[in-house]
């Protein structure tokens, strides 16, 4: 065994690189095409849809290990649905906007069993929207056509900027609101007053393709020739933050930021960057991601304790890199994270796992024990930070993980 470590020593220390991402692949939710995915309010919670008839929300508690599939009655015929928006707010409400005939919002309460519909009755106008986004402090934002605003998890909603300001991304940090057309930067209060351009000179992002808020209440914003910059002071000034995207990036379209730590992604089509905190540099962040052809990036976003998640039309992948665990390597096996609980899941399908045992990198066991099934979930919280080994003597294989608190 000692034998069989050191040799897996030199091999893992020559592969891992700090500062490095990896992507995990979660289980297929069984959609078909993944056009839509939205973060809860839970470690771990996710939401995609199935575009059938009527239109089923798919929800995972477990970071999409498993997926649940709700009745989504009174939502429309996902087939003639257009310019469809998906959010879950801070308490789990699922909200969906869409047009069907007229533009509206779905909204359940029951995590996607039934929903109800809201028109103008509610205060939503029949106009388009761009998407949702849930403040800090609870409150709901629509955005596209001006800015819708909901106090009451979005019952019930109210325009704060004028439907003749378009808007194509929008964000909120601390008491104000940014968003952007264009290369037209906007910050306004949280209620909507005090709607004012600010400049982001001498830097640009036209056109701007997102926004987003990392931690201690930086803006972000992403797109035009300068590809990504940020704000630290509420956007009174801003800076770059391109160092280290290739040329071959010309313009970043997806990006997203952590909640507790201050790792940034990015990217476009099929390219992925990434800049760990402390750094000012961007590295590649492909690892663990299958691009099919003609398949790009649709969506990067963040999960409550910091993971990150992107997809493509074909499959979700997520990055734990905040908070408990990390998966760097799965090889045969699959293994994912929960961080939640400080357990790491691992599967074998169609094959009873049988002794496993956990060895750190100077190969001492320091937990063991036997799974009957092709599943069984290890508790590493009490480990000290590092690379792990998960030894499968009855398979043959080894799987390393780094845990990180």
């Amino acid at each position: 065994m000692v034998k069989v470590v050191s040799t897996l020593v030199a091999f893992f220390s020559s592969t891992l690189i700090l500062g490095q991402l990896q992507w995990s692949p979660t289980t297929d939710p069984g959609v078909g095409t993944i056009e839509h995915l939205a973060t809860g309010p839970t470690p771990g919670s996710l939401v995609t849809l199935q575009l059938g008839n009527p239109i089923r929300p798919f929800v995972s508690a477990d970071g999409g290990n498993s997926w649940q599939m709700k009745n989504g009655l009174g939502t429309p015929n996902g087939a003639f649905a257009y310019d469809l928006q998906l959010h879950v707010t801070n308490t789990g409400t699922i909200l969906i906007f869409a047009g069907f005939g007229n533009y509206y919002v779905w909204r359940s309460i029951d995590g996607g069993d039934t929903f109800a519909q809201l028109g103008t009755m509610q205060g939503i106008p029949d106009a388009f929207q761009q998407g949702f986004h849930s403040a800090q402090n609870g409150e709901v934002f629509l955005f596209g056509t001006g800015v819708l605003r909901s106090t009451d998890d979005g019952a019930t909603w109210v325009q704060i900027v004028p439907p003749n300001v378009t808007l194509d991304a929008f964000t909120a940090a601390g008491g104000h609101f940014f968003a952007a057309h264009q290369g037209t930067m906007y910050r306004g209060n949280l209620n909507g007053t005090g709607f004012i351009p600010l400049s982001t000179a001498p830097y640009s992002t036209d056109p701007t393709l997102g926004l987003t808020m990392g931690i201690n209440q930086r803006v972000i914003a992403c797109g035009g020739s300068d590809r990504v910059i940020a704000s630290s002071d509420e956007g009174l000034t801003w800076n770059s933050a391109q160092t280290g995207l290739p040329g071959s990036l010309s313009t970043v379209a997806h990006l997203a930021a952590s909640t507790v730590q201050d790792h940034w992604v990015c990217g476009a089509a099929q390219e992925v960057h990434f800049k760990a905190a402390g750094s000012t540099v961007w590295v590649p962040a492909t690892n663990g991601i299958i691009f099919q052809p003609g398949f790009p990036i649709v969506r990067m976003c963040s999960g409550p304790q910091g993971a990150l998640y992107l997809h493509t039309y074909d499959g979700i992948y997520a990055a734990d890199i905040s908070t408990g665990l990390h998966v760097v390597s799965a090889m045969d096996l699959r293994l994912f994270p929960i961080p939640a609980t400080d357990r790491l899941v691992v599967e074998h399908t169609g094959n009873m796992l049988g002794m496993w045992s956990v060895l750190d990198m100077s190969g001492r066991c320091v937990v063991h024990g036997r799974a009957l099934t092709d599943r069984t979930d290890i508790s590493v919280g009490h480990l000290e930070p590092g690379t792990y080994v998960l030894d499968l003597p009855d398979h043959g294989t080894v799987q390393r993980f780094v845990v990180i608190h």
